[in-house]
Parts: C-alpha cells; structure tokens; sequence
C-alpha cells in the first residue's frame, strides 16, 4: 500500500512537472511575441515620422519654386517626392500608417509661376494615422509648414496641435 501511494506521488509529482514546463513555455513565447510586435510597431511610427520629414522637404521645396504649398498629388507629379514608397496616389499606406497631405490656407494667386505650380496654397498639413491602431502604431503624427512633427494618441487635425516624439 505504501509502495501505491508513492508510485502516485511521484506520478502526480511528474504531471505537475510537465504542465508548469508547458506552461512557462508559452509565458516565454507569448512574451517574445509581444516584444517582437512592440519593436515592430516603433520601426512603424519612426517609418511614419520619416516620411513626414521627406513630405516637409518635398513641401519646403515646392514653396521654393511655387511660392506655396502644394497637396500630395502635386509633389508627386512635380518630383519633388523622391522616396519611392511615397509616389503610389493621393494617400498613402505604408509600414503600417495610412499617410495624407492636405493643403490648408489661402490660394495664392498663379500670376508668373511655372506651369505645374497650379493649386499653391499658404499651408498644408500632412498627417500620418496607424492603420490598425495598437497593432501597426499606438501613436498619431503630423506636421504643417512649421516643419515640426507632432505626436498624439487621438487623430490630428489642422493645425497640428500635440508634443513632439521622442527620438
């Protein structure tokens, strides 16, 4: 009898053993993965912040040659956009972010600009938005002609309004 009961002991010492081993396994994994979904969404925000920076260039030269601001399609089908991933439409989609330009302010008169300096306005506000907010981004970022980049957790609106993101 004794023999039995030990011979259980030892048995249930062993369930218990491998139950906690698989446990702690998929602790470790689930932990991994969310340190692999936490890197991915910041290479997302900082993808969102560069291309915000390369609009704001784009936008800084446009301003140049046209006196003005200009929306996306307009630096696009002057060249002032050199990135590639930023030459696909009106918006658009990458690393996660959904990211837009709008022009903002008064038209500027079109008297004696080059011919593709139609629609200069007197600001504009480019503004990038996680596309599956928590997943691909936890944050919202925007810039105007003051060339800085703002940061919030809610959606932006004109004029960009928030604290700048931490490096």
């Amino acid at each position: 009898m004794l023999t039995t009961t030990r011979l259980l002991a030892a048995v249930m010492i062993v369930v218990v053993g491998i139950v906690a081993a698989i446990a702690i396994a998929g602790l470790v994994r689930a932990r991994i993965s969310e340190n692999e979904a936490s890197a991915l969404r910041a290479d997302n925000e900082a993808s969102a912040i560069d291309s915000l920076r390369a609009i704001g260039a784009a936008e800084a030269r446009y301003r140049q040659r046209c006196t003005g601001y200009a929306n996306l399609s307009a630096l696009i089908r002057t060249g002032e956009l050199p990135t590639a991933q930023l030459t696909r439409g009106s918006t658009i989609t990458t690393n996660g972010y959904k990211i837009s330009v709008e022009t903002a302010g008064a038209a500027i008169p079109g008297t004696s600009l080059p011919p593709d300096c139609i629609g200069s306005v007197t600001d504009f506000f480019s503004h990038a938005d996680p596309i599956a907010l928590g997943r691909t981004g936890t944050r919202y970022f925007a810039s105007d002609s003051r060339q800085t980049i703002f940061q919030d957790s809610a959606p932006m609106t004109y004029p960009p309004r928030g604290r700048p993101p931490r490096s």
